[in-house]
């Protein structure tokens, strides 16, 4: 089977999930590491190598959901791992915001919102993907409400591909440089890192 393009899901739900959200769910992770990179996150009085390391578990907890939206037929069971993966990111934030408010960096209005945004991302793929696969739901078998399969009819192979390639270089990639130059910053004198690393 060749699959679906995006453009052709007949419902609005799956519009939103297919046709923005998964693309560009990482573009806010960008805006966030560039909002890191101007405060100077690499000293380690700013957060450091503690608080870049839980932005890149936040971004890994991303990876099992959009994973299972791309290519999981969805049913209870993907939408309960999705769900608690929602949660433990949110947990994660928690933890992440407790970290940050110890620093001695300040974290702008303009980044806070950015965070807000991130907080929902994972929740709204899971409505998003509730209410796009809701009408099948109701069809399928008992078996098959608590089985991992694969989607009947796989997205376009380019779109799940371009879908990761954008999530790398906005998401991974960014925030791997932030870490290497986190772990950078720890590990050079403090003489040598003033006026931070820009």
């Amino acid at each position: 089977m060749r699959g679906r393009s995006p453009g052709l899901v007949p419902d609005a739900a799956g519009r939103v999930l297919f046709g923005v959200l998964l693309p560009l769910w990482a573009l806010p992770g960008l805006v966030d590491w560039w909002f890191h990179r101007r405060s100077d996150i690499q000293e380690p009085k700013n957060g450091g190598v503690r608080e870049s390391l839980l932005h890149l578990v936040m971004l890994g907890e991303g990876a099992p959901s959009l994973g299972l939206a791309l290519s999981a037929e969805i049913n209870p069971l993907v939408l309960t791992l999705m769900s608690g993966v929602a949660i433990l990111h949110e947990a994660t934030v928690t933890w992440d915001l407790a970290v940050a408010s110890e620093s001695d960096r300040r974290v702008t209005p303009g980044e806070q919102q950015v965070h807000s945004f991130l907080e929902t991302i994972p929740f709204l793929l899971v409505l998003l993907s509730a209410l796009h696969a809701q009408p099948g739901m109701r069809d399928l078998p008992a078996g098959g409400r608590w089985a991992l399969r694969s989607k009947a009819q796989p997205l376009p192979r380019r779109y799940v591909a371009g879908v990761l390639l954008l999530g790398t270089l906005l998401g991974a990639l960014p925030h791997t440089e932030e870490l290497t130059r986190c772990i950078r910053a720890a590990s050079s004198p403090p003489s040598s890192r003033q006026g931070g690393d820009r």
